[in-house]
């Protein structure tokens, strides 16, 4: 009983002791201070815009095609006596370059038949000349004794024989030039520099006029066929479209990799869309795409624009404008900029000049100066409150425009100052 009584005592010291000790801590704990909410506003990053001088140029791809491509095909009928002997797929031709010849013997002896056919024609015509100026002496001496109502005088003339004889050498002379022509037509040259696409003739092969002997492309210009929006065509010059204007120039540039670009100029303006996307077709001129005039070929390791290759080009636009260019990222959905303007979050309305792949040209509604904020805001609202984080002078909008897509416009020589390229 003792025990029990004991062990209630310190069961309830324990309590009593536990107690006080919370009652000490719930006291000792510190007072939380009440501080008024931070008004300070958000932090963010800004740029200036100003307006600049810009050429509205349009990044297209297009195709390389031949600007002349003939089939080849002999003018006479005969046996291949002579083929150019590295007449294959991809041989470079001069204009003249003989290419295959026919067997000539039976030609030659046409024009040797031909010459004395017009040797024939040039004698009876001296005899019948003969016989006329007889025929006009006994007109002289004997009309007074003749019925001139019953005879003309251009029968008893010959006149009549003397034209027949003229027609016959003038018939004779034009069989000769025919025949000289068909055997100068036996030796085939190449109509212009070109290259081979497709040969199928060998030596001893028979050839007429319908044979497709050589397939050839103009090596002097080739055309790249560039898909363009119908909407492009107005910041382009374009040949026929415009009027009578020299075409807007171009640049072909061979390899994504490399800035190696080739000088071009637009001709003209296809007529129907691209089949696929619907785009419009316009040609674009490229004088010496192998290097073989300037001495660059391939060997100078200069890059070739082979037929058939899908490149990309850059076409000069039309105008120079003065327009706020920035990158695309910040252009929001429904087309409006964030503005820093009085410490607070302005939604600005602007007009899209034109779009870039990094880029958007605005004409109006920014001014020269005013501050795009370029943070990415969690939850926009218009009127919040913002802060610039440091008192360095904001950075210029054109600074964060992306070299990488540039093209290198010297091949077209001096840019007017102030344009961006």
């Amino acid at each position: 009983m003792k025990g029990t009584l004991i062990r209630v005592g310190i069961v309830g010291l324990v309590l009593v002791v536990g107690l006080v000790a919370a009652r000490a801590i719930i006291q000792a704990r510190p007072e939380a201070v009440q501080r008024p909410p931070d008004d300070s506003g958000v932090l963010v990053e800004v740029a200036e815009v100003r307006r600049l001088p810009r050429r509205i140029d349009i990044e297209a791809q297009g195709t390389v095609l031949p600007a002349q491509r003939v089939v080849v095909q002999p003018q006479v009928s005969g046996r291949i006596a002579f083929v150019m002997p590295q007449l294959a797929p991809g041989t470079l031709l001069r204009e003249g370059d003989v290419i295959f010849a026919i067997e000539d013997a039976d030609f030659k002896l046409a024009v040797a038949r031909a010459t004395a056919s017009v040797a024939e024609a040039a004698a009876q015509l001296e005899l019948e000349q003969g016989r006329g100026r007889v025929a006009e002496r006994e007109w002289e001496l004997f009309q007074d004794e003749l019925d001139v109502e019953q005879m003309e005088a251009s029968l008893a003339l010959r006149e009549p024989q003397l034209r027949s004889r003229l027609s016959a050498v003038h018939t004779a002379r034009a069989a000769l030039a025919r025949a000289r022509l068909d055997l100068e037509r036996t030796v085939v040259r190449s109509p212009f520099n070109a290259v081979v696409l497709s040969e199928t003739i060998e030596v001893g092969q028979t050839v007429t006029p319908q044979s497709q002997a050589v397939t050839l492309a103009g090596t002097d210009a080739f055309w790249v066929r560039a898909a363009v929006r119908t909407d492009e065509l107005e910041q382009l010059r374009v040949p026929g479209f415009h009027g009578d204007v020299e075409g807007s120039r171009a640049l072909v540039r061979l390899d994504p990799e490399t800035d190696y670009v080739l000088p071009g100029r637009i001709v003209r303006l296809l007529g129907d869309l691209d089949t696929a996307g619907r785009m419009a077709r316009v040609l674009v001129e490229v004088d010496d795409p192998l290097g073989l005039e300037r001495g660059t070929g391939g060997a100078a390791g200069r890059g070739l624009l082979l037929l058939d290759s899908y490149v990309d080009l850059l076409l000069e636009g039309g105008a120079v404008r003065d327009l706020f260019e920035v990158p695309r990222d910040w252009l929001q959905e429904g087309g409006h900029l964030w503005l820093y303007s009085g410490e607070q979050l302005e939604r600005r309305p602007v007009d899209v000049a034109w779009r870039f792949e990094d880029s958007v040209c605005i004409d109006t509604g920014l001014a020269d100066g005013e501050l795009v904020v370029t943070s990415r805001i969690a939850t926009p609202i218009e009127g919040m409150k913002l802060r610039l984080g440091a008192d360095a002078p904001p950075v210029i909008a054109a600074e964060f425009l992306s070299a990488a897509s540039r093209w290198d416009v010297s091949a077209w020589g001096a840019v007017p100052t102030g344009v961006a390229p």
